[in-house]
């Protein structure tokens, strides 16, 4: 029984372009975002067509599974060793922060805070 069967345009090979699972299993093509994406003819949503809401739930589950588990595997981490600039890149890091200031000087010569007080002066004068 053919469970899935839909063309899918991959341009590198004729002969993938056709993703053919059958009871379960893929039989030929590549699971690309075409095919698994959210759209219309996707797999998830041909399983949902032919088998139900429930049964596409379960599958959804499942991928979520597999995707932790890879993640797991194949997945990289970041420590706070990582997050320490070295010297050049530090100065790098402080030669922006000082152009953006004097860029930020030129073009706003006013801070908020100061029209803020500005503001706040010019009424208190008119009110008293």
């Amino acid at each position: 029984m053919c469970l899935w069967q839909v063309d899918v345009e991959i341009t590198f090979c004729e002969n993938f372009c056709q993703v053919l699972v059958e009871d379960g299993e893929l039989v030929s093509g590549i699971l690309c975002k075409k095919s698994l994406g959210a759209s219309g003819g996707s797999l998830l949503h041909i399983v949902y067509l032919e088998q139900g809401y429930e049964q596409a739930g379960e599958f959804y589950a499942n991928i979520q599974v597999v995707v932790n588990n890879w993640l797991l595997i194949e997945g990289h981490t970041i420590g706070i060793g990582d997050t320490i600039a070295d010297s050049q890149t530090y100065s790098k890091i402080q030669d922006a922060i000082k152009k953006a200031k004097v860029n930020y000087c030129t073009v706003y010569p006013f801070s908020v805070y100061d029209l803020f007080l500005v503001t706040n002066t010019q009424q208190m004068m008119l009110q008293g």
